[in-house]
This record gives structure tokens, C-alpha cells and sequence, in this order.
């Protein structure tokens, strides 16, 4: 009767699952599936993926950049400062008018003098209302320049230090992760197969000892053994029963690990298919060489030294005379104005302001 009650127990808690699936797993499929389908190798990618793009979006900082800027309405309505030519005076005047400007502009940033060549074209628009409404016009229709900090932190010269070489620790680190992935399949994969063997000798175990116990109690009523042989095999029949409910209970919790790490269907009983062994030998120095040439670790150690040294730099350019330098070339002109010799407004035309002759612009500060 017991020995019906222990195979009833094994039997209800480990084959009894509804619709399980079995599945034989060599190691290079828990290899390929732990790349391809585990949770650990999606924020592997993703982690690289962050790296590759924090590379992209510096080399795009060195790339043009157009930009297009507008206001199209501006409305005002008050009293304003202005000079009248006539006294010669400051004055405040009562003003309305409705104002708008357009600008398009190509940027491009300069690593080694960590400054901006810029070349822009630009629109003004002026609607002035009152006694007397006209419109301006004001285009600047070319314009070059270069504008920089004379003294202060170059950061563009750091970045073309410290960019490229944290785009190669997070290629370093992705082939670290990978590998560590694989490791953990590895961990699983084997950790599995030792349980399915254990399992296999636990219910080996058991059946070999169940069957002495059937001899020793036959034997006994012949009175060929002593009752505590007896005894002893049973006591032996139940701590082998013992073993074997705690080695499918490791079994179903190594086989529910390995599933849950190759997000398999959570059903599936996995049959785990051992590979050959192999003899694989490593030198040591070669392995002391790869390391480091290829350990993510010892480029970090090179990345906070050029950090330090660019944050002793920026210290000093902040404690140091600040100066801006802008400097810039281009042509302009201006159409409408109020007439005061006749008095009367003259509206401007868009076409006049893009017609020769052009006003030299010239800017320094």
C-alpha cells in the first residue's frame, strides 16, 4: 500500500500535466534559442542599440545642419521708444503694427577650433499701422559668418576623444553579454541534465530497493531473516522514496528554469540531449592577450582618464576671461517708407528687396 501511495504522488505531480509538451534540446539549440528568444538577450541588443545610436547622434554633430526659423505673426500695440530726427530727441510714440520674419540657415560645427561656420538667409516683414499705414520689407539674402568662444571649453575636442571610444566599449560589452548569455544557457542546460539524471537513478533507487524489500519479506516468513533486516530495508525503501520525490521536484524546477529562460510554452517538458565531449585547450598567455585587447573593463579605465581630463579642462576655461567671437558678411536691403517731403507712405515690394543693387552687411562683435 505505501508503495502504491509514493508512485500515486510522483505520478499526480509530475505526469499529469495537461497537453505537455515534450522537446529535445541539444546544447547549440539552447545555445541558438537563448540568442534569439531570452529576455536577457533583448536588453543585451538593447543596451548596444543605446550605445550605437549615442555614436550616430555625434557623428550627426559634425554633419550640416539646415534649419528653417519663423515668426509669422507678431502683433504689437504700444508705446515705444523712438528717435526723432527732427529735435533730435528720444521719444515715446504711440505704435501698431503686425510683424513676421523667416529665416533659413546651414550650420556647420568645427572640431578642432570648437566653433560654428553658419551661412543664413533671412525675410522681414513690417505692417505699420496708424494715420498714415505702409509696409517694409527687409531681406537679407546672404550672409556668412563664424562665431566661437575665444577661452572657453572646447567641447567638441573632447567628444572626438571620448565618443568613439565608449562606441567601442559597448561593442566590447555586447560580445561580453552575449557570451554571458551563453553561459547561462549553458548553466541551465546542464543544471537540467544533471536533475534528469538524478531523477533517472532515483527511481532507479527505488525499484531496486522496493524489489529487496519483496525478497527480505518473503525471506522472512520462512524465517530466513531477522526482523530487523527487515525493518532496516524498509526504512531504506522509505528514505529512497523521499529522495525520489525531492529529485522530480528538482527535475520539474530545473526544467521550469530553463523553459522560463528560453520564454518556451510553459508546458513543455524539455528532453535534454547531451553533446559529445570536447578537448579544448587555451594558452594562458593568449588568454591574459585577449582579455586585453578585447575586455570592455580595461577600456573603461581609458574613458574616466580622458573624462578627468576633460573636466579639469572645462574648470580651467570657466575661471578663465570669457570672449565671444562673431563674425559675419552678407548683403541686404530694405524696401517702404513713409515719404516725408510729400508725406505721403510708401509700401515695399517683395521683389525690390532681392533686386540689385544690395547694402553691404558686416558684423563684428
Amino acid at each position: 500500500m505505501k508503495r502504491i501511495s509514493i508512485l500515486f504522488l510522483v505520478f499526480t505531480l509530475f505526469a499529469s500535466t495537461p497537453a505537455q509538451q515534450k522537446m529535445n534540446v541539444t546544447l547549440q539549440d539552447a545555445l541558438s534559442l537563448s540568442q534569439t528568444q531570452s529576455l536577457q538577450s533583448f536588453l543585451v541588443k538593447n543596451t548596444y542599440l543605446a550605445g550605437y545610436w549615442q555614436y550616430k547622434s555625434y557623428q550627426a554633430n559634425y554633419l550640416p545642419e539646415l534649419s528653417f526659423n519663423s515668426n509669422l505673426v507678431s502683433y504689437a500695440n504700444a508705446n515705444q521708444l523712438r528717435y526723432n530726427s527732427t529735435t533730435q530727441t528720444d521719444e515715446f510714440v504711440r505704435t501698431e503694427g503686425l510683424y513676421s520674419d523667416a529665416t533659413l540657415s546651414v550650420k556647420q560645427n568645427v572640431g578642432i577650433t570648437g566653433g560654428t561656420f553658419f551661412m543664413e538667409s533671412s525675410l522681414n516683414r513690417s505692417q505699420n499701422y496708424g494715420t498714415a499705414p505702409y509696409t517694409q520689407l527687409s531681406s537679407r539674402p546672404f550672409r556668412i559668418g563664424y562665431q566661437q568662444e575665444l577661452f572657453g571649453y572646447n567641447r567638441f575636442k573632447w567628444e572626438r576623444q571620448l565618443e568613439p571610444q565608449k562606441y567601442e566599449k559597448a561593442k566590447r560589452q555586447y560580445l561580453h553579454d552575449v557570451e554571458q548569455t551563453n553561459q547561462q544557457a549553458c548553466d541551465y542546460f546542464f543544471n537540467l541534465a544533471i536533475a534528469s539524471v538524478n531523477r533517472d537513478m532515483a527511481v532507479f533507487n527505488y525499484h531496486h530497493t522496493d524489489t529487496l524489500v519483496q525478497v527480505a519479506r518473503k525471506r522472512f516468513l520462512i524465517g530466513t531473516i531477522q526482523k530487523d533486516e527487515l525493518l532496516q530495508l524498509e526504512l531504506s525503501l522509505n528514505n529512497k522514496s523521499i529522495e525520489l520525490e525531492e529529485a522530480y521536484m528538482n527535475y520539474r524546477k530545473q526544467n521550469e528554469a530553463f523553459v522560463s529562460f528560453l520564454r518556451l510554452p510553459a508546458e513543455t517538458d524539455v528532453q535534454i540531449l547531451l553533446p559529445d565531449i570536447m578537448d579544448l585547450k587555451v594558452p594562458e598567455q593568449k588568454a591574459l592577450d585577449l582579455a586585453r585587447e578585447r575586455n570592455a573593463t580595461m577600456l573603461e579605465h581609458q574613458i574616466q582618464l580622458t573624462q578627468d581630463q576633460a573636466d579639469v579642462a572645462q574648470a580651467k576655461a570657466d575661471n578663465r576671461f570669457q570672449a565671444d567671437l562673431n563674425i559675419s558678411y552678407g548683403i541686404n536691403k530694405a524696401d517702404g517708407y513713409y515719404d516725408y517731403i510729400n508725406d505721403v507712405p510708401v509700401n515695399g515690394e517683395i521683389g525690390n528687396v532681392y533686386k540689385p543693387e544690395f547694402d553691404q552687411y558686416q558684423e563684428l562683435v
